[in-house]
Formats: structure tokens, C-alpha cells, sequence
């Protein structure tokens, strides 16, 4: 758990370290290819380094986080339910929280949140 955890963290790190970024509307980004022109994006991180701030999750969420304007969007596993989250980009905080479905269930160890089991 702690290195999923370590891995969403750094994951928002990088999409949150420049604030005027292009949108990463999709995995991979806008052309689906992994690559940004962004510079100065950092290369280490750990628990204190390379972090902007974390969000403690309710539970394994694997899915790709979508970056659209000073907006963070998380499909995050929460119970017996799905969520859709939408995050400041500068700080965090969840702005809401939307139920998108119930019958939430954990395969493997990943639960539908998740872009696939593992």
C-alpha cells in the first residue's frame, strides 16, 4: 500500500509541478504518447523532494489522474461506491466529490477505480 500510495503521489507531482501546463486530458496525455514540452519538471522525488502535496486516499486508485485547467479529476474507489474527485491543482484540496456508481469490488488487489487488476 505504501508504494501505490508513493506512486499516485508521484504521479500528481508531475502533473501538478507546473501550474501552467498544458491539460493531460487522457492516459498518456493529450497525444497519447507520454511525452510533455514542459521543462523543469522534476526527475527525483521521494516522500519530502519533488512533492507539491499529497492526498490521502481511501483506497488503491490506480486510474490515470486528468488535468484540465487548475483542476485535478481522481476516480477514486471509496467503499462499496466509485467516485469522481475534483482537486485544486495549486494545493489539494478536493473543491467535490461525485458518486459514479456503486458496486464497487476489488479484484485482485486493485478495486474498479483501478485502470486494470493486479
Amino acid at each position: 500500500m505504501p508504494r501505490l500510495l508513493l506512486s499516485i503521489l508521484c504521479a500528481i507531482a508531475l502533473v501538478t509541478a507546473h501550474l501552467s501546463a498544458d491539460n493531460w486530458p487522457q492516459w498518456r496525455g493529450p497525444m497519447l504518447n507520454g511525452l510533455s514540452a514542459e521543462t523543469g519538471l522534476p526527475v527525483r522525488w521521494s516522500k519530502t523532494e519533488g512533492i507539491t502535496w499529497a492526498l490521502p486516499l481511501p483506497a488503491w486508485s490506480g486510474s490515470t489522474p486528468i488535468v484540465w485547467g487548475d483542476r485535478l479529476f481522481l476516480h477514486v474507489a471509496e467503499g462499496a461506491s466509485t467516485y469522481l474527485w475534483c482537486i485544486n491543482r495549486a494545493d489539494g484540496t478536493v473543491r467535490w466529490k461525485r458518486e459514479l456508481a456503486g458496486g464497487n469490488r476489488q479484484i485482485r488487489r486493485s478495486p474498479l477505480a483501478a485502470a486494470c487488476g493486479s
